[in-house]
């Protein structure tokens, strides 16, 4: 409840399937693409479903940089490979955070303050080599890094598509092998049978609301959360 969306894991051949389908979403869906903000605009590199009905955010000029896109509820496809052991992984990994870095060059504004520190130094040194390199060939480069050991088999997987500090969260493959059933309020929904693990990891006592201090709205703004009818 203290997010403006959704997050959910996905298989490259997945994502693939829900990009061939862009077109046969129900009215109000949209799918966005990492390119759909604009040749020279980088947000990030997750696929997106949007639903227009349901309005998050305020329109700002940064909003509007991004056409619009984020202010709406959605639901964020995150792409999880295999991870390389050893020097591979490290090499790739590393390729990315850089490449990542480097697109900030193409964003509306940086974040700097959110940054860990060897994220600020590594987006200042970045930010004029995305520049001279351009966001096409960024985005080609991102495409080939994640794409690279997606069909290898590895005790590990992790998420590529996602926030740097977010590449070297690795889960047990063997969490994901078998997909169950889970109720969330009145519908069924697909999780990953090692679900408790994953969430263990990533959250602690997952089941227990943090303090009250804490339960805050990450994102989305109060004041502009909106349903069209």
């Amino acid at each position: 409840p203290w997010d403006d969306d959704m997050d959910m894991y996905i298989t490259p051949d997945e994502l693939q399937k829900v990009i061939d389908h862009k077109d046969d979403f129900s009215e109000g869906f949209e799918l966005i693409l990492p390119n759909s903000y604009g040749d020279n605009i980088y947000y990030d590199s997750v696929v997106r479903l949007i639903y227009k009905k349901v309005i998050v955010k305020g329109d700002t000029p940064k909003q509007r940089y991004y056409k619009g896109y984020k202010r709406y509820l959605g639901l964020d496809l995150f792409v999880i490979v295999p991870q390389p052991y050893g020097i591979k992984g490290l090499i790739n990994n590393f390729k990315l955070s850089f490449l990542y870095a480097a697109a900030n060059a193409f964003r509306y504004d940086l974040v700097l303050p959110h940054y860990s520190p060897f994220m600020k130094i590594a987006v200042n040194v970045a930010y004029p080599i995305g520049k001279i390199i351009g966001l096409k060939r960024i985005r080609k480069a991102i495409n080939h890094c994640t794409a690279k050991y997606k069909d290898i088999k590895a005790e590990h997987i992790h998420m590529v598509n996602a926030m740097r500090q977010d590449l070297t969260i690795y889960y047990k493959s063997s969490d994901f092998d078998k997909t169950i059933y889970l109720p969330i309020r009145d519908k069924d929904f697909p999780v990953p049978a090692g679900y408790d693990d994953i969430l263990t990891g990533l959250y602690g006592d997952y089941m227990q609301l943090p303090p009250k201090s804490k339960r805050k709205w990450h994102y989305a703004e109060h004041s502009s959360f909106d349903i069209i009818k």
